[in-house]
């Protein structure tokens, strides 16, 4: 709120005072007698709140009420960047967190090829037994007419049965030691299921752990940020029922012809009502700006050898030549109202005897 709007401030805090904080908070009606409306409003009075009261007094409480919602909403700013920084808080130390989860989790992740490994190995099918060969059967006398054929079909079938025994025992062995490898391969699995299970039962309790270390570190700032959500809601709550009302302010005083308005220095713009002087400084300020900026563009296009565009305008001298437009139309009425008052003042007079 400017300096020039500080007196309205001070007769909002002396009509509150009087009337009490709730009576600007109903909404205005239609007034008992319409038909003497037109006489209110050129006396500058407003019907709101079951009653006619000075325009300059519904004013005041209004840039009251908009100072309230404007203080409401620094409050909720300050509140919402105290969220900002203690979910930056949490959010570094869940970080943190998860780094320490993180290198517990690869262990983890060992563990559990290790399982996978140890059952996949308890899976493996036993080695086949070897398939023997038969022994050829005995050659017989009665084959052989000759002696000394009988005898060499005898020492070949001899021969051919060491070597069928020998396979065998080869075959046997073997066997023997494909069995051994996998019985110690299949214990070996046990125990490293066994072990790996274990393990994986330790480490899922060390990321239990470390979660609900966690839970403990986040618990008091998310306590924190409970509270300040509930703050959060509760001055928003305040603001809307603030703003509402500001509205019917706004809609009591927008009854009240513009020109009435404007010759109490009271105008509305883009929206909201001003104070006069307010709106004013404003103007000064924002041309000054402007020439501000069209002096250095122009230095710039003759520094450059560019001639300088003489209808250049600014992106807001529109808006300034509609405010000025307003402040001049507010400007006569008040003269308006200066060159009346004398005026008044005789009609009022008492006649002379």
């Amino acid at each position: 709120m400017r300096s020039g709007s500080l007196s309205y401030v001070l007769i909002a805090g002396s009509i509150l005072g009087m009337w009490g904080a709730g009576a600007f908070g109903q909404e205005g009606a239609a007034p008992a007698n319409p038909e003497d409306a037109e006489a209110h409003h050129a006396q500058g009075e407003v019907w709101y709140n079951e009653a006619w009261h000075p325009i300059a007094e519904i004013f005041a409480g209004y840039r009251e009420t908009r100072g309230q919602i404007e203080e409401l909403g620094q409050k909720t700013a300050a509140e919402r960047q105290g969220q900002m920084e203690l979910n930056g808080q949490i959010a570094q130390i869940r970080k943190e967190s998860e780094a320490k989860e993180q290198e517990v989790r690869i262990e983890l992740a060992k563990a559990r090829s290790k399982r996978d490994e140890a059952r996949k190995a308890l899976r493996e099918r036993p080695p086949d037994e070897p398939k023997y060969q038969s022994l050829p059967p005995r050659p017989r006398r009665s084959q052989y007419l000759d002696q000394d054929d009988y005898e060499n079909a005898l020492d070949r079938w001899k021969r051919e049965c060491d070597r069928i025994k020998q396979e065998n025992d080869r075959l046997k062995r073997q066997y023997e030691r494909d069995l051994a490898a996998f019985q110690k391969r299949q214990e070996e699995a046990e125990k490293d299921l066994k072990k790996a299970e274990e393990n994986i039962k330790e480490i899922e309790g060390r990321i239990e752990a470390l979660q609900k270390e966690l839970e403990e570190k986040e618990k008091p700032f998310v306590e924190k940020l409970r509270a300040i959500g509930d703050r959060v809601e509760a001055l928003e709550r305040e603001a809307r029922a603030l703003q509402t009302r500001v509205e019917a302010m706004a809609e009591a005083m927008r009854t009240v012809p513009q020109r009435v308005r404007l010759r109490q220095g009271i105008v509305e713009w883009e929206g909201a009502f001003h104070p006069l002087e307010e709106l004013q400084a404003l103007y000064e300020e924002i041309q000054t700006e402007i020439h501000r900026v069209r002096e250095e563009l122009k230095a710039q296009a003759e520094k450059a050898g560019r001639d300088f565009p003489e209808d250049w305008r600014h992106p807001e001298q529109d808006r300034m030549d509609a405010l000025m437009a307003l402040l001049d139309e507010a400007e006569a009425a008040r003269a308006d109202k200066t060159e009346a008052a004398p005026a008044d003042e005789t009609e009022a007079a008492p006649a002379e005897p």
